[in-house]
């Protein structure tokens, strides 16, 4: 016997035998749609942060700004110190914190690094991961502000290449 013929032979005889058939069959088209009504809820778009901004600067403002506009997190409330946002935080009202430590705008545009964490509860996986991904995406956009800022603080370069095609380019004065 080919492999061919017994593998037909071997579906017709789930295709006769009923409960066999609606194990392999009618129980995987059943299960697909079963299984993730109770994750339905769980879609992650408001997670709720608190934030403490010990700079208040226009930098920092701007980094707020950036995650009060990301669809993973909703500011929840703006806090003035961190042991308020650890206590919401325990407590449940919030699921992560943003700080932004003092002097960072000042750090930043001397070409220092700015400090800037996130505290997150760990206790719902999905919630955490979903806030720190929307957190870290808001720091890498203002991030890449901060070079830009740090490059006109030092002078542009005088000339950057801009490849248009693979085999022209042009030179672009700054």
């Amino acid at each position: 016997m080919t492999f061919a013929a017994a593998f037909t032979q071997v579906f017709r005889a789930i295709a006769r035998d009923r409960s066999v058939f609606s194990v392999f069959v009618l129980a995987t088209i059943f299960y697909s749609f079963y299984y993730p009504t109770p994750y339905q809820g769980e879609l992650l778009t408001q997670t709720p942060i608190a934030i403490v901004d010990e700079d208040r600067t226009p930098l920092s403002r701007g980094l707020r700004r950036l995650v009060g506009g990301t669809q993973g997190v909703r500011i929840a409330m703006e806090l003035q110190s961190m042991d308020e946002a650890q206590a919401k935080l325990a407590s449940g009202e919030v699921n992560a914190i943003l700080w932004i430590a003092p002097m960072f705008e000042q750090k930043v545009l001397q070409g220092r690094q700015g400090d800037v964490a996130l505290f997150a509860n760990n206790s719902i996986f999905l919630q955490t991961s979903a806030s720190l991904n929307a957190l870290s995406a808001a720091i890498g956009e203002i991030a890449r502000t901060a070079v830009r800022l740090q490059s006109v603080a030092e002078g542009a370069p005088a000339r950057l290449i801009s490849f248009r095609t693979a085999e022209t380019y042009s030179v672009l004065s700054a």
